[in-house]
């Protein structure tokens, strides 16, 4: 590879760098899929694949550790978008798994854009409502949900419509502070990631004094939906019904 700065440096020599560059970034890719398959033949055998193939803590520790590293000379956007294609690819070939939406989210250009972003190529299925779509995830706990944060989903899911599932993640993961635009839900197992939101569900804005303030709160159909700081106990959060936790975004600083 020819030395960064050589005075005699031709177009030639610099295009033969970028090609051993490429060659090197599919050979990693090729080793860091073949990981993949390893984690799934792990998961298979200790059952961990039956719930969801997604570990939104874990993605969000590789965003986060990636952020920290990255230099002015890799946009934040290119990074973003780059490794979200390879994790989701990555959560498809350990199991295979379905988006549900309602059309109201599949039909916006903008709440398609950020799927885009986030799942790569992931199977989109488009169900007439939200509740229909988490519907699908009683009888299919592998797969995913995505509901507009300020949709009708909260009742839904505070009936039981989607089992055992609960919010899981929150979309875009790099943005400004405040309620998400979509909210991702699952039967992931919840586990902290170190910087985490709670997101609770009331039939009023007011929430318990012993909770803390909401850092956003939306109306979603009959209900409010609140965002609390810190990955909260069910015990912690009494008074009103959790609606699931998820890692906070990466906020990019000015």
């Amino acid at each position: 590879m020819t030395t960064p700065g050589a005075e005699d440096i031709s177009l030639d020599d610099i295009r033969r760098d970028i090609d051993e560059i490429d060659e090197a970034m599919l050979k990693l890719l090729e080793r860091r899929f073949a990981a993949a398959v390893r984690v799934r033949a792990r998961k298979s055998e200790n059952g961990a694949l039956a719930a969801s193939p997604i570990r939104p803590a874990r993605e969000a520790a590789i965003l986060r550790r990636l952020f920290e590293r990255r230099t002015d000379g890799v946009p934040a956007e290119l990074l973003v978008r780059l490794w979200r294609a390879i994790l989701a690819s990555s959560a498809l070939a350990q199991a295979p798994f379905t988006l549900h939406m309602a059309a109201s989210v599949g039909n916006s250009i903008a709440h398609r854009l950020i799927l885009r972003d986030h799942f790569a190529t992931t199977p989109i299925a488009i169900l007439p409502s939200e509740a229909g779509a988490l519907e699908k995830l009683a009888s299919a706990p592998g797969d995913l949900a995505a509901v507009a944060t300020g949709g009708d989903w909260a009742e839904a899911l505070a009936r039981g419509v989607a089992g055992q599932a609960r919010v899981i993640a929150a979309l875009p993961v790099v943005g400004a502070a405040g309620a998400p635009a979509l909210l991702i839900i699952g039967n992931a197992p919840a586990v902290a990631s170190g910087d985490d939101q709670t997101v609770v569900v009331s039939s009023g804005s007011r929430l318990p004094d012993s909770l803390p303030p909401p850092l956003w709160q939306v109306r979603a159909g009959a209900m409010t939906v609140s965002g609390l700081k810190g990955f909260l106990s069910d015990e912690k959060a009494a008074g009103v019904s959790v609606a699931g936790r998820y890692p906070s975004p990466i906020v990019i600083s000015p």
